[in-house]
């Protein structure tokens, strides 16, 4: 894991002083060792964390033995030794053990190609000293992150939107699409960024900029893997599963496992113990309907794992929110990214790479979204139960317990009469869009969002409701979070759910065995933890909506205060606190997707 970036210009590139500034807000990222490459027409900057290789000879940027090529690469190729004795083979010479040096040689022997070959997670940019063109790419999944800013000019990219903000190229302009996208998803989706004018870099994309411009290739689609509706061993899962662990244990430095006491996580704990010793790490809160530790412990127990453990406070939230939102360099209103990025710091005191559960939910249904989706088929076909659900809604209270019924019914009938593309967008929004006018913000939908939407609908539900999950919440959600916390303590996150090879055994399987997460189930039913396979789910929540009311309301204030100060009208936002704080109705999500932003604005000025 490592932060990049590089300018290449046909007039003129900046000082060395603002690749210095630019690399400075990467630290985090990579605080080993940095190197620096220019010529007359790019540089390129790296910030190292040192995983595989710990010596020397792993300073990026490298090249090929002919310095024409220059590369610098953030994470980790897991297939690289396999890649290396094929090119050492083709005569090909190296000059570390690092994963990182094959792409300089894989691209002379494949060119753009070379992405086909790579399994891993990766953001990488090669500049092509003797063609004047720069190639760039990210992984299949989008774990690892990529902004780019183009002009007439040329091209400037780093890991971190942040750092972009460095070059003079750059104008910080908020993007009123990428806004709007944010209040409703809690997230900026695909290629939008908060800033007008950088782009991200779409998983499983690759691209080349020459003086004739920018070209965008999508090398690798969800929606285009196999569906063939088979039913599959779970054995054969378990197998693929086991390799890609072991495939995630190799490095020059201790890995751990972060462990939740759910489903995924305890899977991936129970293969990587059969493999070798391994440390787990895990976070509790003291409110007890949100806690799951107790499970994490049982885990632990059986496997026979030392587990490292921290019970969470209000005000433990507190004091790490100023962090976190330094690290996440865009609004991000995923409340489980403060303690994510606590059991990260935790985690960072004793590893340097940890395995986690992503990706679990998205590939085998974990979602409630999936359930729902049915339900609301069903719904649809008779309008008068629709009707009595809605008067039901209306006498069931709101509480502050976990997901309680009222809530969840409520949401469920906002998306009942939509189509299902939309529909679950609409179950899961912080801001309802029809309420965005109450904030002085046009209540359409953004177009970027409704492509990304569009390009997932399906006649089957089932299937869209995967897309949904695997293009949208996945990459723009759950990777950020895990991305950003992680490096943001210095620590690289590995998740074996999202090789590629369970990806593709996953696309292939019927519907029944993807729902509820049913094939990690029957896997689990022979191990030492079968219990944990019998568990309902449950996500990592946080109760923001007690602590909203009690230990962070003068904290809430402050911040939904100072939002105004951002362009946001002061008639929505009291509307979502007078009614959060009288119980009338709970409004944590909009209240807390408000904070985020203006959090977000603080943290660049």
């Amino acid at each position: 894991m490592c932060g990049i970036t590089g300018t290449v210009s046909w007039n003129g590139l900046p000082e060395s002083s603002i690749v210095d500034e630019m690399m400075l807000v990467l630290n985090h990222r990579g605080p080993d060792d940095s190197g620096v490459y220019r010529d007359s027409n790019a540089v390129l900057g790296h910030k190292r964390l040192s995983i595989i290789d710990l010596s020397p000879a792993g300073r990026q940027p490298m090249s090929n033995e002919d310095e024409t090529l220059w590369s610098v690469f953030n994470g980790e190729i897991y297939n690289f030794m396999e890649i290396r004795n094929n090119l050492e083979g083709r005569g090909h010479k190296f000059k570390s053990k690092t994963d990182s040096e094959v792409l300089v040689h894989l691209y002379e022997e494949y060119k753009e190609k070379m992405v086909e070959h790579l399994s891993g997670m990766f953001a990488f940019a090669i500049w092509d000293k003797v063609n004047q063109k720069l190639f760039f790419a990210r992984d299949r999944m989008g774990k690892k992150p990529f902004y780019y800013f183009t002009t007439n000019d040329g091209i400037v990219f780093a890991s971190e939107l942040k750092a972009l903000l460095r070059h003079p190229w750059i104008h910080a302009q908020i993007n009123p699409s990428a806004l709007r996208s944010f209040l409703i998803l809690g997230y900026i989706p695909g290629e939008l960024s908060i800033i007008s004018g950088i782009k991200k870099l779409p998983s499983g994309c690759a691209a080349t900029f020459q003086r004739s411009g920018l070209k965008l290739n999508s090398y690798y689609r969800v929606e285009d893997e196999h569906e063939d509706g088979s039913c599959r061993d779970a054995k054969e899962l378990e197998n693929i599963l086991a390799q890609a662990v072991k495939r995630r244990l190799v490095a020059d430095v201790e890995v751990g496992v972060f462990l939740s006491g759910g489903i995924d996580s305890s899977l991936i704990a129970w293969l990587a113990s059969r493999q070798s010793p391994i440390r787990a790490f895990s976070i509790g809160f003291s409110e007890k309907e949100f806690d799951e530790s107790s499970y994490a412990r049982t885990v632990a127990k059986k496997l026979g794992l030392t587990i490292i453990h921290r019970t969470l406070q209000p005000a433990d939230m507190l004091n790490a929110i100023p962090n976190v939102f330094q690290v996440f360099d865009e609004p991000f209103a995923d409340a489980s990214a403060i303690p994510t990025y606590i059991l990260c710091k935790l985690t960072s005191e004793h590893v340097k790479v940890a395995l986690c559960g992503d990706g679990g939910d998205e590939l085998f249904g974990g979602y409630p979204t999936l359930k729902a989706q049915f339900w609301a088929e069903k719904l649809r076909t008779v309008p008068c139960a629709f009707q009595t659900l809605k008067m039901l809604s209306m006498f069931l209270p709101e509480s502050e317990k976990y997901y309680p019924a009222g809530y969840i019914l409520k949401r469920f009938l906002t998306g009942v009469k939509f189509p299902s593309h939309l529909r679950q967008q609409l179950w899961t929004a912080y801001i309802q869009p029809e309420e965005l006018s109450d904030l002085g913000i046009s209540t359409e939908w953004p177009n970027e969002l409704l492509n990304i939407l569009e390009s997932c609908k399906s006649e089957h539900f089932q299937r869209t409701s995967h897309l949904l999950d695997q293009k949208l919440y996945l990459p723009d959600d759950i990777l950020v979070k895990s991305d950003r916390a992680s490096m943001g303590n210095s620590m690289e996150v590995r998740a074996p759910f999202l090789d590629k090879d369970v990806v593709t055994f996953s696309a292939g399987l019927k519907y029944s065995q993807r729902s509820n997460k049913r094939i990690l189930r029957d896997i689990l039913s022979h191990s030492p933890i079968a219990e944990i396979g019998r568990r309902k789910k449950r996500g990592f929540a946080v109760p923001m909506a007690r602590w909203l009311r009690g230990e962070l309301k003068d904290w809430a204030l402050e911040h939904l205060e100072s939002v105004i100060d951002y362009g946001i009208e002061r008639k929505g936002v009291n509307k979502f606190w007078e009614e959060h704080q009288s119980r009338r109705r709970d409004r944590w999500r909009e209240l807390y997707a408000l904070i985020a932003f203006s959090l977000w604005q603080k943290s660049i000025h």
